[in-house]
């Protein structure tokens, strides 16, 4: 269940936060990153048991279908590529709206 790493992630964000030292708020960071990527393949593992496609959960993580499958199937955690430079749109979610994207 997704609930789980949600709670793991967290508590490394709050340890990251109250570190005393920067290398331990990048240790923390690099653990979350980590993490981030199974709680991710956990959060589409539960769409796709509610009778989403792999179609219509892609546009919500933005990672084309394709690359969301492969990595689903190789059994691994579900990596984003970074846009590069911070913006302001790559910090948005897209719009909850599960049943728009169709099953």
């Amino acid at each position: 269940m997704s609930a789980e790493y949600l709670d793991r992630l967290a508590e490394d964000l709050q340890a990251a936060r109250y570190a005393q030292h920067p290398v331990l708020v990048a240790a923390h960071l690099a653990k979350l990153q980590r993490l981030s990527g199974w709680a991710l393949r956990q959060a589409v593992s539960d769409a796709i048991e509610t009778g989403m496609t792999w179609r219509g959960i892609a546009p919500h993580v933005q990672v084309p279908f394709g690359t969301l499958h492969r990595q689903y199937r190789a059994g691994s955690r579900i990596v984003v590529s970074d846009p590069g430079t911070p913006t302001e749109e790559a910090w948005d979610v897209p719009p909850d709206d599960p049943v728009a994207a169709g099953p």
